[in-house]
């Protein structure tokens, strides 16, 4: 199943097995069509590895289904080879396989997996040597590269108080794979999802291909989409504070100018707080940046919100319906508790 944010270990083959890359410039090339597709798309990349014959890919589906950012990397990619080295024909074999990755704790594996892909196949000697191997991820993990595309913090986000110490611990982790360590996988992860024995996703078929815009964003797990992701989303569409205060003004009869100007009529407050609730909600922005451009104290807004919440629903006012399909839960407001479910 893919969605919003959804994680998948994606594996893509040459044909018969045949070398996709000669030399570094088609390897630069591929990284540069795969950030073309990801930032087109709004997927994120997690961890990859470039190999002779085949690359490994640990993907987060933006707001376009994961076979839209594969389709048009594949595509860009396979006619800049052909055009370089003056052949015609297919480079790839088949469809690519993705295998769904749903457990927050098997991301590492799958990141680790990746990543020691090059050291395994005897193409770097060791761990240290991966370090300063420009076609893995792992460079970048370890602070010593930068890869435009590759989603850093999403891995070592949750790995340690600093990067110092995420890198550390990111580093053992690494050697416990490795023969000497506490592990050695013996074959490669699987995800945790469903597959046929074709290496073929068994989930139910996305349209391939949709368009992107209004309407068309991706549905998610359990009928919601992650705050942050939303706000990615909203972004890629050109939402900002600035047409969202426009939108909103224009629905309740206020002047942007009245809003800004920090106006206390019943009218305007109104407006305020339903500005405030779908910024803080839909758009990810911080109490501090709406206090500045709203007019109001910092130490309101929670209040204001809630009141901004329940107006909206009131006056069935949602400025993003067009471009979000879905409603998430309502999430808890800065300084509030988590709303008790039954």
């Amino acid at each position: 199943m893919d969605y919003v944010g959804a994680l998948h270990h994606v594996m893509v083959r040459g044909i018969e097995r045949r070398a996709i890359f000669i030399d570094d410039q088609d390897r630069a090339r591929f990284l540069f069509r795969l950030e073309e597709a990801l930032r087109l798309t709004g997927g994120a990349c997690l961890a990859w590895a470039l190999m002779p014959n085949h690359v490994h890919l640990l993907l987060r589906t933006g707001v376009a289904p994961l076979a839209v950012t594969m389709h048009r990397l594949g595509t860009n990619y396979a006619m800049d080879f052909n055009r370089r080295h003056g052949r015609a024909g297919h480079l790839f074999q088949n469809r690519y396989k993705a295998l769904p990755v749903e457990n927050d704790a098997y991301v590492l594996e799958v990141v680790r997996y990746i990543h020691l892909n090059p050291v395994r196949a005897g193409i770097v000697p060791d761990i240290e040597a991966l370090g300063l191997y420009p076609w893995t991820g792992h460079r970048a993990l370890m602070g010593r590269g930068r890869a435009g595309f590759q989603s850093v913090d999403l891995v070592l986000g949750d790995m340690g108080a600093s990067p110092e110490e995420a890198r550390q611990r990111l580093r053992e982790w690494m050697d416990s794979a490795l023969p000497g360590g506490d592990t050695e996988p013996e074959r490669e992860p699987q995800g945790g999802g469903p597959e046929s024995s074709s290496g073929e996703d068994r989930s139910p078929p996305l349209q391939a291909g949709t368009p992107v815009g209004p309407g068309r964003v991706l549905p998610t797990a359990g009928g919601h989409c992650p705050r942050s992701v939303r706000a990615d989303i909203l972004r890629l569409e050109g939402w900002d504070l600035r047409r969202l205060i426009r939108t909103i003004c224009e629905d309740m009869g206020v002047s942007a100018e009245a809003i800004r100007s920090g106006r206390r009529s019943r009218r305007v407050s109104r407006a305020r707080a339903v500005i405030a609730w779908f910024a803080w909600t839909d758009l990810g922005l911080s109490q501090e940046v709406l206090a500045v451009h709203l007019g109001v104290a910092g130490n309101s807004l929670s209040e204001r919100m809630e009141a901004g919440r329940a107006l909206a629903e009131g006056l069935d006012l949602d400025p993003f319906m067009g471009v979000l399909r879905f409603r998430p839960p309502i999430p808890p407001l800065p300084g509030s508790y988590p709303q008790k479910t039954e």
